[in-house]
């Protein structure tokens, strides 16, 4: 019998929130989503990151990778200034450098209205609040099923 040896794809298993938060404007109250934007790339995304050892050498857990991950590149934390809901968004993609990314995302509310100042990690160059639509054409293209999942799942909660 043959066996054929399948090539080891390297796997990275990314964690982060998709912060919203519900602003009024004249009256209206409309959702806005938090995308960054990483330097020197154009694409759009939320805070979120690949999973760490922590100093015990054990892996961190997936919510102990979001909230990290979110912190550096935000300086939100959670249960401060965002509140956690519990149903997560899952999905994987393959990017061009033949890496398979899982990604676990969990949608976010800000705890006070409006917050409009972000601590941006050096790893990015600039954050917006984007309202739905323009969220979802601007966001990085493996990411729009996810965001418009999270945004079905925010509107029926």
């Amino acid at each position: 019998m043959e066996y054929q040896l399948l090539s080891r794809q390297k796997i990275n298993h990314v964690r982060g929130f998709i912060v919203y938060q519900e602003c009024e404007n004249q009256g209206q109250s409309a959702m806005e989503y938090l995308l960054l934007k990483k330097k020197l790339e154009n694409d759009w995304s939320p805070p979120k990151g690949k999973r760490e050892r922590k100093s015990d050498g054990k892996w961190e857990n997936e919510i102990e990778t979001a909230r990290r991950e979110t912190n550096e590149e935000t300086g939100l934390i959670e249960g401060v200034d965002f509140k956690l809901l519990h149903h997560n968004i899952c999905f994987q993609y393959t990017n061009p450098s033949n890496i398979r990314k899982i990604v676990t995302l969990w949608p976010a509310k800000l705890q006070s209205s409006c917050v409009k100042v972000i601590r941006l990690s050096q790893e990015h160059e600039e954050f917006r609040w984007f309202k739905t639509d323009e969220g979802i054409k601007i966001i990085k293209d493996e990411y729009r099923a996810a965001l418009k999942q999270a945004i079905n799942r925010i509107n029926n909660s």
